[in-house]
């Protein structure tokens, strides 16, 4: 498994466990603040797929 996936599910595994406990405890900071991770790994999914893509549509020569 890739190094990089791998740091990708652990931020995104966080993000999602403090958005839960958030909206469990009703703190609207805890809330706000597990987009950020959230974010991260959205940006890093991203930037992800398109280097994917260009690996993989750009011509071989």
């Amino acid at each position: 498994m890739d190094i990089v996936l791998l740091v990708l599910i652990v931020i995104l595994v966080i993000g999602i466990a403090m958005l839960i406990g958030g909206i469990k405890t009703k703190k609207k900071w805890l809330i706000a603040i597990s987009f950020l991770p959230l974010g991260i790994v959205l940006v890093a999914l991203v930037i992800e797929i398109i280097m994917w893509l260009s690996l993989t549509l750009s011509p071989s020569f």
